[in-house]
């Protein structure tokens, strides 16, 4: 692609993605009076910030798909190698949704090496992924990773107000709405 190419499809996409924030902070706003709830607007703010992270993220692969080399040298003896791109691609699991990713292959037919011309693979990659490891612990229900030992109180549907050990964050008096009964201490 040529440099003027490469910008005029830099600003459609800029444009494209601005659109769609803009779209999304109408959505929000125009929400405003309703009967929702503190949790209701977090939920709706943080879903449009992983559908933003997720439209970022699928441009950025397709970006990096574009400016992919023409030809690479085998990195074990130099020769020129063959350029695949590998057909079955990966479906990869993000916290803000799933993205295709097809990485690209080259492989050198006389020395029989295979590698990406990307680079090496992530280290320190999720089991059958890419990308870092899970953190420690379970997710709830909003997909959120929760300490082990948080996770049978959210099991058994307990806020934080009814966990032991008294209030912790913005929940703590009474759940969702923030009304209701003070927390009780055991």
């Amino acid at each position: 692609m040529s440099k003027p190419n490469e910008a005029k499809a830099v600003d459609k996409g800029r444009e494209a993605f601005l659109k769609e924030a803009g779209e999304l902070y109408d959505e929000m706003i125009r929400r405003a009076g309703g009967t929702d709830v503190f949790d209701d607007i977090e939920e709706q703010g943080e879903a449009a910030g992983r559908a933003m992270a997720l439209r970022m993220l699928k441009d950025r692969l397709a970006a990096e798909a574009q400016a992919q080399p023409a030809e690479a040298a085998c990195e074990k003896c130099g020769r020129p190698a063959r350029l695949t791109k590998d057909p079955r691609g990966r479906n990869l699991q993000t916290a803000s949704g799933t993205v295709h990713y097809a990485r690209p292959h080259a492989i050198c037919d006389p020395c029989k090496a295979s590698f990406s011309p990307s680079g090496p693979a992530a280290e320190d990659s999720a089991p059958g992924g890419v990308g870092a490891v899970p953190a420690q612990g379970v997710r709830g229900k909003r997909g959120r990773v929760i300490p082990e030992g948080r996770a049978a109180d959210e099991a058994a549907g307990r806020r934080d107000d009814q966990r032991q050990g008294g209030p912790t964050g913005h929940r703590a008096r009474g759940g969702r709405s923030g009304r209701g009964t003070p927390p009780t201490h055991r």
